[in-house]
């Protein structure tokens, strides 16, 4: 996996931490990651965001940046952002094309896994990950809020808010991870946790056992023999971070293939601009005006 980042490790945009081995026993790996990326991280960001690697940021109120908006909520422990869950749109090969450009089925906004959040946290007033992927515990007087300002206290903000931003979730299009699986943590910790990029951000920051890196998918890798069912099914087989118990199945892929009913194709051309953002960066390296620009600095 570094071979595919070293671009992005070398722009300094990305900050690359493999962790083997069970990190707190008796605790989900998932949520000991995130835990160990608060630790390293806390006092160097104002801002972090935990998500995967299928989830995308969308700004949807014409904020000129993320920083921006999320300037707008200074007293808070946390953002709390909506999914927007996204179907196969009909491919049986992976398209050539980048992610936000040739996945455009969606679910409607009011479809009731929507109401999953995931968190923007403020780093010096979180306590740790709670019990889920999706929500933290924070310190005392503070809580998240989602876009509209309305508190939410666990994994789940319903009806969802998506009039600022969207957690785009292309659920049913997972990657092919490179060679055989291994039990280790790849850990993302990028040093632009301030979410630098503007308009459409990909991820500021992956704190979080899981597999290829957005980046690359951004970059449109070549298109391979296979079906985004059979994909699907691969990624099942890997294992869930998340620990027995907590795996998806193939129901999970019927329910969100038949739910994505609408077509969201405004996120399409922000796909385009930022695989050409992401490209000028890792090419001109930490000093350049490209990665500058691209970290918000």
């Amino acid at each position: 996996m570094r071979g595919q980042l070293e671009d992005f490790i070398a722009a300094g945009l990305v900050r690359y931490r493999l962790l083997e081995g069970p990190l707190h026993p008796g605790k989900r790996q998932q949520l000991a990651v995130y835990d160990d990326c608060l630790l390293q991280a806390r006092n160097r960001h104002a801002w972090m965001g935990f998500f995967d690697l299928d989830e995308f940021l969308i700004i949807m109120d014409g904020s000129p940046s993320l920083p921006a908006l999320l300037a707008r909520y200074p007293g808070v422990g946390a953002l709390a952002v909506n999914w927007r869950l996204f179907g196969s749109s009909g491919h049986v090969e992976r398209p050539v094309g980048g992610v936000l450009q040739s996945f455009t089925a969606c679910t409607p906004a009011g479809y009731p896994e929507n109401a999953h959040i995931k968190s923007i946290v403020r780093p010096q007033r979180t306590l740790g990950a709670a019990w889920s992927p999706h929500h933290f515990e924070y310190a005392a007087g503070y809580y998240a809020v989602n876009t509209n300002g309305t508190r939410v206290d666990g994994p789940l903000s319903s009806p969802p808010a998506s009039d600022a931003l969207l957690l785009h979730h292309y659920a049913l299009r997972s990657r092919r991870a490179a060679g055989p699986h291994h039990r280790t943590s790849p850990t993302f910790c990028d040093p632009g946790c301030r979410l630098r990029v503007s308009h459409i951000s990909s991820v500021a920051t992956d704190c979080h056992r899981s597999f290829p890196s957005r980046s690359p998918a951004l970059a449109s890798p070549p298109p391979i023999e296979t079906s985004s069912r059979q994909e699907f099914e691969e990624k099942l087989a890997k294992g869930n971070a998340m620990g027995p118990g907590q795996e998806k199945h193939a129901d999970f892929w019927e329910r969100i293939e038949s739910g994505a009913t609408e077509r969201c194709s405004y996120a399409a051309p922000l796909g385009a601009a930022a695989q050409t953002r992401l490209g000028q960066a890792a090419t001109t390296g930490p000093g350049g005006g490209a990665a500058r620009h691209l970290r918000g600095q």
